[in-house]
């Protein structure tokens, strides 16, 4: 969550594999780590500024992680005041890096048009890694 706080997709890309997984509904998921840079790069160019403010994180797994958290700024294009409350569940690999990563928004308002032909299809999350793998380090 630091190197996603600080909006630099380069600090990003040692968190990523050719095979991760980032779904952010209502778009479809996005898999390898140069694609998913570039969406990062792309999500946080649409703010001016963002931050984001971790509540809580639970380890459901030995390899996967829940972050309740909110997220402050203001859209670049706009101007407009952006606040929501995301769910992110990461599964991170044997490495330590990101499998998989998906964030589930309160409100999806802001990126979500009004004309939007209905709900995103719904994907099957991965399992989580067995008990026997090793604790997942902090993104």
């Amino acid at each position: 969550m630091v190197d996603i706080q600080s909006r630099e997709a380069g600090r990003l890309a040692r968190w990523m594999t050719d095979t991760t997984v980032f779904w952010v509904p209502p778009r479809e998921p996005v898999t390898g780590g140069r694609r998913v840079l570039a969406l990062m790069r792309a999500i946080f160019s649409a703010y001016e500024t963002l931050d984001w403010t971790v509540r809580h994180i639970y380890e459901v797994g030995p390899s996967r992680v829940v972050y309740f958290h909110e997220t402050v700024g203001t859209l670049a294009k706009s101007r407009e005041p952006y606040t929501n409350q995301v769910v992110t569940l990461i599964d991170f690999d044997e490495q330590g890096r990101i499998a998989y990563l998906s964030d589930y928004f309160k409100s999806t308002s802001a990126f979500t048009p009004l004309s939007s032909p209905g709900p995103a299809p719904i994907h099957a999350e991965p399992e989580p890694l067995p008990p026997s793998r090793s604790s997942p380090s902090r993104a």
